[in-house]
Parts: C-alpha cells; sequence; structure tokens
C-alpha cells in the first residue's frame, strides 16, 4: 500500500473529467444565452421605467388623487421584471450535460450561487469520478449519508477525529517498532510530496499524511474509500452528523 500513498499526491484535485469538453461548451452557450437574456431584461426595466414616469407624470397632471389601473400595472410589470432568477436557467444547462439518472439531483445546489454553474459544469464532466466518489463515501459513513458537492477551497483537517479510535486501540494493544517507524516514515514522505504539489493546503498535507500513518498501523486498513476520494480528485472539508459530508468540487 506504500507506493499507493506515494503516487497519491499527483492526483490530489486533479479530477479525471473525461467529458470536460463537451460541458464546457454547452456551460459557455449558457452563459451566452444568461448575458442576452439580462441584456433584454436590462432594456425592458427601462423602457417600463420610462412608462412608469409618464404615468405618473399624467396622475400629478390630472391632479384629482386618482392613481388608475394602467399605474398599478406598470408597477407590478416592474416588480415581476426586476425579480432576479438565482438559477437562471441552470436546470436546462443540466439537463444537458448530466446524465439522465442525475436529473433529478442537482448535485450543484449546495454550492453558493455565484458558482453553480461551474459546480455544476464540473460535476457533470466527470460522472464516473463522481458516482465513485459517492460510493466510497457510503462505505466510510454509512449508506444513509448526504453527500453535499461544494465548489470552492477549503484547507482544513477532518481525518484525525475519524479513526483515533481505531488508532488509539491499536496503539494500546502493542505495536512493533519498526511498524511504527515504517509508518512514520511514509507519513513524512508523503506529507511532504503534497506540500510540494499543493503548497497552499497545508491541511490537506496533514491530513493525507495521517491517513497513509494509519493505513500502515491498522489492519484490516479502513482507509480504501478514503484514499478513493482523493484519487479521483477530490476532497472531504467537513463530517458533520446533521449536514452529511462534504467534498469540495476542485476549479475548472
Amino acid at each position: 500500500m506504500s507506493a499507493s500513498w506515494l503516487d497519491l499526491p499527483a492526483f490530489l484535485l486533479r479530477p479525471e473529467r473525461p467529458d470536460l469538453s463537451r460541458c464546457l461548451a454547452a456551460r459557455e452557450e449558457h452563459l451566452e444565452s444568461r448575458r442576452l437574456a439580462f441584456e433584454a431584461r436590462k432594456s425592458a426595466i427601462t423602457a417600463c421605467e420610462r412608462r412608469i414616469e409618464s404615468a405618473r407624470a399624467d396622475v400629478f397632471a390630472a391632479d384629482n388623487g386618482v392613481v388608475g389601473a394602467r399605474m398599478t400595472d406598470l408597477e407590478r410589470e416592474w416588480r415581476r421584471l426586476s425579480k432576479v432568477d438565482p438559477e437562471a436557467g441552470l436546470m436546462e444547462l443540466w439537463a444537458r450535460i448530466a446524465p439522465p439518472s442525475w436529473i433529478d439531483r442537482k448535485r450543484w445546489r449546495d454550492s453558493a450561487p455565484c458558482t453553480r454553474v461551474d459546480a455544476a459544469t464540473a460535476l457533470a464532466a466527470d460522472v464516473e469520478g463522481v458516482e465513485l466518489v459517492e460510493r466510497a463515501a457510503f462505505e466510510l459513513f454509512g449508506a444513509d449519508t448526504r453527500v453535499r458537492w461544494v465548489q470552492g477551497s477549503t484547507d482544513v483537517a477532518v481525518v484525525e477525529p475519524l479513526f483515533a479510535d481505531a488508532l488509539r486501540a491499536v496503539e494500546q494493544g502493542g505495536i512493533a517498532q519498526h511498524v511504527v517507524a515504517r509508518a512514520q516514515k511514509l507519513a513524512a514522505q508523503v506529507h511532504d510530496l503534497v506540500r510540494a504539489r499543493i503548497a497552499d493546503r497545508p491541511a490537506l498535507a496533514r491530513d493525507v499524511a495521517h491517513a497513509a500513518y494509519v493505513d500502515c498501523m491498522v489492519h484490516p486498513s479502513r482507509m480504501r474509500p478514503l484514499h478513493a476520494i482523493w484519487r479521483a480528485g477530490y476532497v472531504v472539508t467537513s463530517v458533520d452528523a446533521a449536514r452529511g459530508i462534504t467534498i469540495e468540487i476542485p476549479p475548472l
């Protein structure tokens, strides 16, 4: 297993995304459609505001205190035009790029609104990788675990508490010094490799190094699912009993 840990840093935050070209093309079409819709809505709002000003001038000129139905209708139209759809056609993009079995599972919804287009594009470009990660998460945390996919970088350490009990049991039971020395050496090597490749993620480096250490110490190993998540190019950024497990979506 040591060799696979030493190879792992090359895969971190690098999903394969075999369908990226097609998804990026669809993304660009979606963004252009949104731009045109924005311009059209902006023009419609400006025209509506002009009509409102004209109607208001007519009310003042009449000087009878009566606000007619036209004014009410124009204000209602302005409110409708000014209301922004936070998803702005994103479901149409998702239907184009995601497999049919994913349509009702909007994995991008846990990302911030401003990142959802990129999140949807990244996920749909890596269907096999995403499904592999979810299977690994279920194996690691249970079949009822909710997997949240979030676009954005978060450098946090999550591994140590997950395996603290198993590691403590092994250490209390006694373990050969040469096994401990081998585990410490592997952890140090893995840590240095991750830091050399991703200098701005020290917590991730500690996480992967600690996982490699535990893998050497605990038998049978419970690290296979976590190793699979990292090897697929993704990172666990939080584990919460109520909210589930959060997986970071690396940038496009």
